[in-house]
């Protein structure tokens, strides 16, 4: 029986309190009253605000999130052959949007971040178009002119305006390159993301105009001047271990105590075919995880590798890195957590194969020992994919929220108060705007 006296809910005569302390006692987690005992005590997510951040037209790629100096967010996102960047205020409603267009140019947005005086810088890449006339001379939508793709670089003051900015020629003008991060050091700007190379051919086939693409980091001084450029790629053959290819990925970076930059690739295996020819770019099948380290001169220090997922995201954390993973183990996908030590010995390696989730973007929660990790649940069932943000420890997945099938995850940001958190998805029109949620967290 359930009555309200003075404010305070009761079951048979019991207190609330009282009966929350029986059910932990007990060890009731879910009972036949069906809630859970994490609900009753107001444990997990509690949605703040949400909002829908339109744009000007259709979305074609993920949107990126940061938590910005005033307490608030903002987000980057492509829309055709447009990037836009909204600025979202601490209560959660959108402020003021800023497009971005150059005539023929079609721009991608890949990365953001809030910088120390109030502004943002805004990176991607950038390619070439013309119209694609029929034969009738009616246009039917754009083309890439020549296949040419350089780095994007945009620099936003407070308030949205576009100011002058530019990088040294030896890293903007390269052809076949992206740009898709980016961060603020107290020196200058360090750039992550992707450039093609020339494979250099061990078996002695002819590669003719192929390109391997490999992860690309390098540094700005405050004015735009270079300061150094690494690729990574072990030894001359660009080849990490015998026939194995370092692919074009690379995962947001974190630093470490000591400022050195770690983040994430991906190892594939290539595949030589009946006649001997080579496919440097591997079978697609069966990549492996590789993370590196570079000190702040973009010195290598080191690389580890696991040959049982892909898709890592790097996390500094008291002391140890951990990296969250999608497992790569055949028949059984699942989330990876990874803690690596110091020397970048394996304290813990950690398997949940029963959560087939594809990391997008990973953040510390402050009130405990886990992460929040925004994804993309694969569903098992008729259903198709969908964007999840969940909470994970020692002992996998809890509190989880899922924002429907079709919806696909963009980014994620810790609020100002480190309690909160926000994240990004494609809106449900999957057209037009990308929805914001903030939430409060408590474990």
């Amino acid at each position: 029986m359930r009555f309200l006296h003075k404010g305070r809910i009761g079951v048979g005569g019991v207190s609330r309190r009282s009966f929350l302390t029986l059910l932990i006692s007990s060890g009731i987690a879910k009972n036949s009253f069906g809630f859970s005992l994490s609900s009753i005590m107001g444990k997990g997510y509690k949605k703040i605000s949400d909002a829908k951040c339109q744009t000007s037209g259709r979305v074609t790629g993920r949107s990126f999130l940061v938590s910005a100096p005033d307490g608030g967010y903002a987000l980057t996102v492509s829309t055709l052959v447009d990037v836009e960047l909204t600025k979202i205020n601490a209560q959660g409603n959108p402020e003021w949007r800023s497009v971005w267009r150059k005539q023929g140019e079609e721009h991608a947005a890949r990365g953001l971040v809030a910088l120390r005086d109030g502004g943002y810088i805004l990176v991607g890449a950038t390619s070439s178009y013309e119209q694609s006339i029929d034969t009738w001379g009616k246009s039917v939508g754009l083309k890439q002119n020549g296949g040419a793709r350089y780095p994007l670089v945009l620099r936003f003051d407070g308030v949205g305006k576009p100011l002058p900015y530019s990088i040294q020629s030896e890293v903007s003008d390269v052809n076949g390159a992206a740009i898709k991060h980016v961060i603020e050091l107290s020196d200058g700007l360090v750039f992550l993301g992707v450039k093609n190379i020339d494979p250099i051919n061990k078996l002695g086939t002819d590669h003719g105009k192929l390109k391997i693409p490999v992860p690309w980091i390098f540094k700005v001084s405050s004015n735009g001047s270079l300061l150094w450029e690494h690729c990574l790629s072990a030894d001359e053959g660009h080849l990490v271990k015998d026939m194995e290819t370092v692919s074009g990925s690379i995962s947001k970076p974190t630093l470490d105590a000591d400022g050195n930059i770690i983040f994430t690739s991906q190892v594939d295996i290539p595949r030589v075919s009946g006649s001997g020819k080579y496919n440097p770019f591997g079978d697609g099948d069966n990549p492996r995880l590789l993370l590196c380290k570079l000190d702040g001169n973009g010195r290598e220090l080191g690389r580890y590798r696991n040959f049982n997922c892909a898709n890592g995201i790097p996390i500094f954390k008291d002391s140890v890195i951990h990296i969250i993973a999608h497992t790569a183990v055949r028949g059984k996908p699942g989330v990876e957590h990874i803690v690596l030590g110091k020397e970048w010995q394996v304290l813990k390696s950690a398997s949940f194969t029963d959560e087939d989730v594809v990391p997008y973007a990973v953040a510390s929660a402050p009130s405990g020992a886990g992460f929040h990790v925004l994804g993309l649940r694969i569903s098992k069932g008729a259903q198709g994919a969908a964007a999840t943000l969940a909470y994970l420890d020692d002992h996998g997945f809890k509190y989880e929220k899922s924002f429907g099938d079709g919806l696909w995850p963009g980014d994620m940001a810790s609020g100002r108060d480190r309690s909160s958190i926000a994240i990004t998805h494609s809106s449900g029109d999957e057209k037009f705007g990308i929805t914001f949620h903030r939430f409060d967290f408590s474990d």
